[in-house]
């Protein structure tokens, strides 16, 4: 519970510093943050309690930050009239791929260990995460779709 608490307490903390920071590329310093969480969630397979604690509070931090950056970037990436479909569309994905992913973690440390399986996750997140930061047009705007022209 304490570690939830954490997460939840520290994730409404950066919600509150995003409304005051508003970086020039919103979707790649979210994605370089979420790099922080990778660690985090690495650390949690050895750390002792205490920096169980940290690491539950650093998740939280950076997911609340992130998560208003990515979604801001979202907003101003996808033309408004495909907004909605495409936020299905990510909802879907997510409500879809957590079991699968908490399901696949659940057999690795099964097979090894905690310490490995949270090594394997964080570093695979930080892959993930540092690969799309990569990416030159990350934080371009969407292209105006034109209107269909008059009969």
């Amino acid at each position: 519970g304490l570690f939830e608490a954490c997460i939840g307490a520290a994730a409404a903390v950066g919600a509150i510093i995003a409304i005051r920071w508003k970086p020039g590329r919103p979707a790649r310093t979210g994605l370089l943050m979420l790099v922080g969480q990778a660690a985090a969630c690495a650390a949690i397979g050895f750390a002792p309690y205490v920096g169980v604690v940290a690491a539950m509070l650093a998740i939280g931090i950076t997911a609340g930050l992130a998560s208003a950056f990515l979604s801001g970037a979202f907003q101003r990436t996808i033309a408004p009239e495909y907004l909605g479909r495409a936020g299905s569309l990510v909802q879907l994905s997510d409500e879809a791929l957590m079991p699968v992913a908490m399901t696949g973690f659940g057999i690795l440390a099964g097979a090894t260990s905690i310490v490995f399986s949270c090594g394997v996750m964080g570093a695979g997140f930080a892959a993930l995460v540092l690969w799309s930061a990569a990416k030159p047009d990350i934080d371009r705007p969407a292209v105006p779709i034109a209107a269909p022209e008059p009969a």
